[in-house]
């Protein structure tokens, strides 16, 4: 992952949204630097979100103030990110490219939190495609 860091222009940290202060890997932080990233608390419809606001303060004062409560099996929220991404990106001068136009996501996070659920909802919500990742049960993780 360190090695690939230096090609990409945004993180997409997905996290699952049941346990949004717990769980996640503190060396990511570390790794990632400077560059833009988002939180993505998936699986929203299986959380309980009463407390909402207060994870969102709580993250806040950890330096999370990019954050997304989705549930990319429905597809809810998911069309916010992309739009976030590109003004993360967009506001970021480091990573300015003016001259190109394309990017590079990178998309990460621990074991069965719904990354590959996410590219796939991104692929239907904005190029209405299907599947680019497909589960391999043996590995437990997505085949790109």
């Amino acid at each position: 992952m360190k090695s690939s860091l230096k090609l990409v222009d945004c993180i997409i940290e997905v996290h699952d949204a049941r346990i949004p202060l717990s769980g996640r890997n503190p060396l990511f932080q570390e790794t990632l630097g400077l560059k833009p990233h988002l939180l993505v608390l998936n699986k929203m419809d299986l959380a309980d979100l009463t407390e909402q606001q207060k994870i969102m303060q709580r993250l806040e004062g950890e330096g999370l103030k990019n954050v997304i409560f989705t549930n990319c099996l429905k597809d809810e929220n998911v069309k916010q990110i992309i739009p976030m991404v590109t003004e993360l990106m967009g506001s970021s001068p480091r990573y300015h490219r003016g001259e190109n136009l394309e990017y590079c996501i990178m998309v990460i996070g621990v074991p069965n939190v719904g990354k590959s659920s996410l590219i796939n909802s991104l692929r239907r919500q904005h190029l209405r495609k299907g599947k680019a990742a497909r589960w391999v049960a043996s590995l437990g993780s997505p085949e790109l």
